[in-house]
C-alpha cells in the first residue's frame, strides 16, 4: 500500500496550524480521516500519494461485483466495497485507503489492495441541494433519511406530518456524502452523531443526526432558513387572551415563565416572539442559552451550549448569572440542577423564560416538582405556564392539492391555554 506524503499535504493544505504540527505523530488512516474532516477533497489527499498511485472515481461510476460483498464481510462492515479480484489483487472502493481492516486484510489473505478513491463528486453536492431546495419549496422543517431493507427512503415533515419524497438504492452513497460534508466521522456507523453544514445558495443553516438502525444510518436534518422573518407575538396567531395575558407577564421584572408543549408544538418560536417583544424595552441586558441557536436576535446575547466541552445549560446559566443579565431565556430545562438554578436566578431578580417537555400545565407544575424543587421556590418564582400546541389550519382546496402538498393543510396556527400564576414587580 502507498502512503501520503505529510509535506505535500502540510504545504498545501488548510488544515489549522495545531493539527499540521502533529501530522508526522499520526498514522496514515488518521491524517485522512483528520484531513476529510476539515474540509479537504478526497482529490487533493490522492495527489499526496507518490507517483498519483490513488485514483479518485465518482461512485455512480462503478460497477462492483455482488458476490464479493457476500464472501468479504469483514470489508463491507468498515463501509469498503469490494469491485473485482484477480489472483493477486483485490480492487476496492473506500472513503479512507489506508483504513486499518484494508491492512488486515492484506496480511490475512496475502493479497495487494488497489484501492480507488470516491472522489467529491460535483453531482453529489447538486442532488444534496436539489433535495433540501425541494424541501424548503414544501415548507418543510425537516428532511429524514430511513435506510429500508432493500432501499433508502427520504421523506419530509411538513407541517408536522411526514409526507413522501423518493427512494434510491440502499447503496446510494448520499449519506456519507451528507455525513462528509457535516464533518462527522464517515468511519463510525455504530454511534449516534450529529453535525451541521449550510447551503449559502438556498440561505439554509442544516443541523444533521444520524442513528445506527437495522439496516444502516438514518439522519434527520433539520432545516433552519437563515433568512426566514421572525415572527412577532402578535403575529403567532395566539387568541386575544392568550396574547394579552402574556404581554401582561412580559413586563414583570422576576420570575420564571414556563413554554411547554411536545416536540414541534412552536415553543422555541413562542420564546423568541417574548424575546423580541422583550427588546423594546429599553435598558435591558437580555441573554439566551440555546441548543443550537437556530437564529440571531439583534439585541440578545446568544450563547450555545456544548456538552462535549462540559457546556451544558446549568454551567452556562451559572455563568450568564455572573453577566448581570435582566432578562434570561434557557432553551430547555432538562434536568434538576437547571431547574434549580432557573429557579434561583428567578427569585434572586431575574425574568427567567425557558422550556420544558410537558403536555399541559399541571404537568409542567409536577416536572419542576420531580426534579426536587423547593415547592416554596415554584410557588414563589413561577409567574405563568403557557401550554402549547400547532392545529392545521384546513385547506380551502378541502380534498387536498398542490398548494397544501396534497396533504390538507396550509400552515398551522398555535392552540393551548396560559396560566397566570402571579405577580412581582414590573419593568
Amino acid at each position: 500500500m502507498t502512503s501520503l506524503l505529510r509535506d505535500r499535504l502540510a504545504e498545501s493544505s488548510a488544515l489549522p496550524e495545531s493539527v499540521l504540527v502533529t501530522l508526522s505523530q499520526r498514522q496514515d488512516a488518521d491524517v485522512w480521516d483528520l484531513a476529510r474532516r476539515y474540509g479537504v477533497s478526497s482529490q487533493f489527499l490522492a495527489a499526496c500519494c507518490p507517483d498519483h498511485a490513488l485514483e479518485c472515481r465518482e461512485a455512480a461510476s462503478l460497477c462492483p461485483d455482488p458476490l464479493l460483498s457476500l464472501a468479504f464481510p469483514q470489508l463491507i462492515q468498515n463501509d469498503i466495497l469490494p469491485l473485482y479480484e484477480t489472483q493477486d489483487t483485490l480492487c476496492v472502493a473506500t472513503p479512507n485507503p489506508f483504513h486499518p481492516a484494508l491492512i488486515d486484510f492484506q496480511n490475512t489473505f496475502s493479497k495487494a489492495i488497489k484501492s480507488i478513491v470516491l472522489s467529491d463528486t460535483p453531482a453529489e453536492s447538486i442532488r444534496i441541494e436539489k433535495i433540501v431546495g425541494d424541501a424548503l419549496s414544501k415548507q418543510a422543517s425537516d428532511i429524514h433519511f430511513f435506510s429500508k431493507k432493500d432501499s433508502l427512503s427520504i421523506q419530509f415533515r411538513v407541517l408536522g406530518t411526514l409526507i413522501p419524497y423518493t427512494e434510491l438504492p440502499l447503496s446510494t452513497p448520499l449519506i456519507q456524502k451528507i455525513k462528509l460534508i457535516a464533518h462527522m466521522d464517515i468511519s463510525c456507523q455504530t454511534l449516534p452523531q450529529d453535525g451541521q453544514f449550510s447551503l449559502p445558495k438556498h440561505q439554509v443553516d442544516i443541523r444533521v443526526s444520524s442513528l445506527p438502525t437495522l439496516h444502516g444510518e438514518d439522519l434527520v436534518l433539520r432545516l433552519l432558513p437563515t433568512t426566514a422573518a421572525l415572527k412577532t407575538l402578535d403575529a403567532l396567531g395566539f387568541p386575544d387572551a392568550i396574547f394579552n395575558q402574556l404581554s401582561e407577564l412580559l413586563t414583570l421584572r422576576s420570575g420564571l415563565i414556563l413554554v411547554t408543549g411536545p416536540t414541534g408544538s412552536g415553543k422555541t418560536t413562542t420564546l423568541y416572539a417574548m424575546l423580541m417583544a422583550l427588546r423594546h424595552q429599553q435598558g435591558l441586558n437580555i441573554v439566551s442559552i440555546e441548543d443550537p441557536i437556530e437564529m440571531a436576535l439583534d439585541g440578545v446575547r446568544q450563547s450555545q451550549i456544548n456538552p462535549k466541552i462540559d457546556y451544558t445549560f446549568n454551567s452556562a446559566l451559572k455563568a450568564i448569572l455572573r453577566q448581570d443579565p435582566d432578562v434570561i431565556m434557557v432553551g430547555e430545562i432538562r434536568d434538576k440542577d437547571t431547574a434549580k438554578t432557573a429557579l434561583d436566578a428567578a427569585y434572586t431578580g431575574h425574568l427567567v423564560l425557558a422550556t420544558l417537555h410537558t403536555d399541559d400545565i399541571e404537568s409542567a407544575i409536577h416536572r419542576l416538582s420531580s426534579f426536587d424543587c423547593d415547592p416554596f421556590l415554584i410557588s414563589h418564582c413561577l409567574k405563568g405556564v403557557l401550554a402549547q400546541t400547532l392545529e392545521k389550519v384546513p385547506c380551502p382546496c378541502e380534498t387536498g392539492c398542490s398548494d397544501c402538498a396534497f396533504t390538507g393543510s396550509t400552515k398551522r396556527s398555535p392552540k393551548g391555554a396560559l396560566r397566570y400564576l402571579g405577580e412581582v414587580t414590573r419593568f
